[in-house]
């Protein structure tokens, strides 16, 4: 139903007739649970599915010989460089099919379409899933605000959740017939690109849509050797599409030292600044019912976001200093249990996940949040979205020198070694013993959110790389052959 039958072939140095397996038809495997499904087949066998429809006409995307893209107009005022045809007091329209499963989410992810879609000339239409496992919980896709100023579809997804493999090997089924409907100018794949998610989408255009710019997005700031599968696809992406969106700069090491030679740039997560905002920090305390100096923490309770380290540091604090921990995940349970038997006379309260609207009261209650992460041979810390959570709160970070954590604390906090308690616990006295500080740390961090990460910037950034992309050229793409080391 969906791959080219030469894709993972070429990878392996065969040709489709080498191939002594027929393509397999999902269709009568539909009974069948997706990820038990997936176990049963070879993973070299995943990429022969093939497109039950011909190929549509290259000319689908233009009419009488005009881009489509000048074709649809909206009133407004256009800044220079846009790649598209303009027209007396009229703006010419790109029209972007944005993929994510974060836009799953009325504050994570819509927000981003919502503000992109409210540029004059840009029509944005968001695919996400319909379902989809959330740090351990399955949840449906939120129904866009009635405000909001874009198009929604949550599709129905293949392999939502593989065993070892996660979320990674999910594809739309019906991506081509959304594509073929809503004739994007350019389509922002917001799924690493060593997805299947983001290697089908380039596939589809790249054989069917040559005309579609494509921009893809990465998180991934740690340099590894990913399974051939995966591999596979990085590499097949990374050949297909016109720019790169990182999140951080070392994520852009990381794409240039797995061959990307395009363009990158870093645009960083973002906080909805109208719902994460300073508060009355004593009727939010209130709220929460715990007294004292507040130290929070909100994540995962996994071990690699060093949880452990700030029970330990706690040891080494006064009386008076509290830790909220709000978070959960799969190991949840037994962490728990462990953070229990450390903890020093029940000053360690623990919460279960919140939404966004009480999560952000909660951080108003807080005097610091801790986002000490460890950095792992698999892992570290790509770039903490509740420290710009609390940064839009007016409160300050203790943040470990993992990953992207610096960056992103910059002047609105205090840096730590990675797996120090004794750090941590001097960063905390620190802050109890001086108000001044902590208000002047929490100011500058509110100053840093609204100058570079509000949904507004960030919006504005991505803009800006679509109009690069549709700028780069009409050259069109075609399918690029795969090189990939045996492991």
């Amino acid at each position: 139903m969906f791959l080219h039958s030469g894709f993972l072939n070429s990878a392996r140095g065969r040709s489709p007739s080498q191939r002594r397996s027929p393509p397999l038809n999902l269709r009568k495997r539909s009974r069948l649970r997706h990820d038990q499904y997936f176990r049963s087949l070879p993973s070299s066998r995943i990429l022969t599915i093939l497109h039950s429809s011909p190929p549509c006409p290259r000319d689908t995307l233009s009419h009488e010989g005009a881009p489509l893209s000048a074709l649809r107009l909206k009133r407004g005022s256009c800044g220079e460089g846009l790649g598209v045809r303009l027209f007396e007091n009229e703006v010419a329209v790109m029209r972007v099919l944005l993929i994510s499963h974060t836009c799953q989410s009325r504050t994570e992810g819509q927000p981003r379409a919502d503000h992109l879609s409210r540029q004059p000339d840009v029509h944005i239409k968001v695919l996400t899933p319909d379902r989809w496992r959330h740090y351990g919980r399955w949840r449906s896709a939120e129904t866009p605000a009635d405000r909001a100023a874009f198009e929604f579809e949550a599709a129905p997804i293949v392999w939502p959740w593989c065993g070892p493999a996660q979320c990674y090997l999910h594809w739309y089924p019906g991506l081509k017939r959304t594509i073929e409907a809503y004739r994007p100018d350019l389509i922002d794949v917001w799924e690493e690109p060593w997805s299947l998610a983001a290697a089908h989408t380039c596939w589809l255009r790249n054989r069917y849509f040559p005309q579609i710019k494509i921009v893809a997005e990465t998180e991934q700031n740690l340099l590894k050797r990913l399974p051939c599968l995966f591999e596979a696809f990085q590499s097949y992406t990374q050949r297909s599409v016109d720019a790169m969106a990182c999140r951080n700069a070392e994520a852009v090491s990381v794409v240039r030292r797995k061959g990307y030679p395009g363009r990158t740039e870093v645009v960083p997560n973002a906080v909805d600044t109208a719902l994460f905002r300073p508060q009355d920090r004593q009727r939010c305390r209130q709220a929460l019912g715990i007294e004292g100096f507040l130290v929070g923490y909100v994540g995962r309770l996994v071990e690699e976001k060093g949880v452990l380290d700030l029970v330990a540091a706690l040891r080494q604090c006064p009386a008076s200093v509290q830790l909220v921990m709000v978070g959960d995940g799969p190991p949840a349970p037994a962490l728990a249990r462990r953070i229990a038997g450390l903890q020093p006379g029940g000053r360690v309260h623990l919460r279960a996940r919140v939404e966004h609207p009480e999560l952000a009261s909660l951080i108003n209650s807080l005097d610091v949040l801790a986002l000490v992460s460890h950095t792992t041979t698999r892992w570290k810390e790509q770039f903490g979205r509740v420290i710009i959570e609390a940064h839009a709160c007016g409160v300050p970070v203790i943040g470990s020198c993992s990953g992207a954590i610096p960056d992103v604390v910059g002047r609105g906090g205090i840096l730590v070694p990675e797996a120090d308690p004794a750090a941590i616990a001097a960063a905390i006295q620190r802050l109890h013993r001086s108000p001044a500080l902590a208000r002047k740390l929490g100011c500058a961090g509110l100053q840093q959110v609204h100058a570079h990460y509000s949904w507004q910037r960030v919006a504005g950034h991505m803009h800006q790389i679509y109009l690069r992309a549709l700028n780069s050229g009409t050259t069109s793409h075609t399918i690029h052959d795969v090189k990939v080391q045996d492991a």
